[in-house]
């Protein structure tokens, strides 16, 4: 999640950048989302893990699946203030600001140096990231393999794969440890930040948006394509006059929430993830369409190629790919415009975050969760690895 911009109604759920979704803005058990995996921190801080592990990014020093939740190995005694789970591996902020990490680390998005070798680019315990220390920070985006983490002070750091200019720095060159941005970028205080596969956006405390990496769907919303744009620059069509709240990224598409509860898209477009009907890929950011013309929207989220929207009703909206029924509509087939989730209607959702292949939403002042989609792992916490193709009530059984 990101930090919205002076309006705490706008939450925006990505499965890999999470920071309001922390002790001090729930009392009660926190999910997080990962590839084929899930995460769980209870209201005392303990860091439980289900799903898939063959990266050892489950964090329990092995690789092997994990059909219940587990406890997080070395982490037994801290106090777990929020997670990112990102592309196979993950990290875990305590609340006295210390950064652990684990699972894939080809390229170094870890924060540490690979090891290479057979299974050496893994990490199956938790490390603490030393140069990280001496930094606070409110948010992270992982859903690459690529980092970016935003400091309190609104600087940004960055580091791991690089091969299209994703990490800003105006080159193509990895970086195994965190870097600052620099440059004219580096004079904005950022409020919230987003990562896709290979590209990379920004929300400024102005509301200025700035883009970088991978465009070459149109990605980052600059009106043209190309293989990448390696320097941040900023988004000035589409969104003239908008004040945006928050932003969520897929693996190749964009959305952006404005503070009036508006969503525009651009990006990646072949499953319909933009909610513009036609599935033509868009380099321009364009308002989706639909019901959600008539609604306002106060939380958007978006994972691989399908995205999510929370309206002010209370009513959550799918749509793009869902070949493993992550969209919870009752069927497989992908939407090219917002379709409501008819089933939830009515049930206090607080909460909504997009995974890789599975989906969730929370429910208000409960320690309940709704979860649909891929379950080959057990991450749905059903204790079955049956798919659901709609929401189901779930209570996670916390070892003791």
């Amino acid at each position: 999640m990101t930090q919205p911009v002076n309006n705490m109604r706008y939450i925006i759920y990505v499965s890999v950048i999470i920071s309001l979704f922390s002790k001090s803005a729930f009392c009660q058990n926190r999910l997080f989302l990962g590839n084929h995996a899930s995460f769980i921190v209870t209201d005392e801080g303990k860091l439980f893990a289900v799903g898939f592990n063959r990266m050892g990014q489950l964090g329990i020093g092995s690789n092997t699946d994990q059909l219940s939740l587990i406890s997080v190995r070395g982490l037994e005694d801290r106090k777990i203030d929020f997670v990112v789970a990102g592309n196979y591996r993950v990290f875990a902020i305590t609340q006295d600001q210390k950064i652990f990490a684990w699972g894939h680390n080809s390229s170094g998005p870890l924060g540490i140096p690979s090891r290479g070798g057979e299974n050496q680019d893994e990490r199956w315990d938790p490390i603490e990231i030393p140069s990280l220390r001496s930094y606070r920070i409110i948010s992270l985006a992982a859903q690459g393999f690529h980092s970016v983490a935003l400091l309190d002070d609104g600087r940004v750091l960055v580091w791991g794969s690089n091969n299209f200019g994703q990490l800003g720095l105006g080159d193509q060159e990895s970086r195994p440890n965190p870097t600052l941005m620099t440059g004219p970028f580096a004079k904005q205080k950022i409020a919230s930040i987003a990562s896709g596969v290979e590209h990379t956006i920004a929300l400024t405390e102005d509301r200025a948006l700035y883009s970088w990496g991978s465009n070459s769907s149109g990605q980052l919303g600059l009106g043209f394509k190309s293989d990448f744009v390696s320097i941040p620059t900023k988004i000035t069509i589409g969104i003239q006059g908008e004040d945006i709240a928050s932003v969520a990224t897929g693996y190749n598409h964009t959305l952006a929430l404005t503070e009036n509860g508006k969503v525009y898209s651009w990006g990646s477009n072949e499953t319909g993830q933009l909610g513009l009907e036609s599935p033509a890929a868009q380099d321009t950011p364009t308002q989706i369409k639909g019901d959600l013309l008539q609604k306002r929207v106060i939380s958007i989220s978006a994972n691989n190629n399908y995205s999510m929207a929370l309206t002010e009703d209370g009513n959550v909206y799918v749509w793009g790919w869902n070949y493993n029924g992550q969209l919870g509509l009752g069927d497989e087939i992908d939407r090219t415009l917002p379709t409501r989730i008819d089933s939830l209607s009515h049930k206090r959702i607080a909460t909504i975050q997009a995974g890789f292949l599975h989906t969730a939403v929370q429910v208000e002042n409960d320690d309940a969760f709704y979860l649909w989609g891929n379950n080959h792992y057990g991450q749905l916490m059903t204790n079955s690895i049956d798919r659901k193709v709609s929401p189901i009530l779930v209570r996670p059984v916390i070892p003791q």
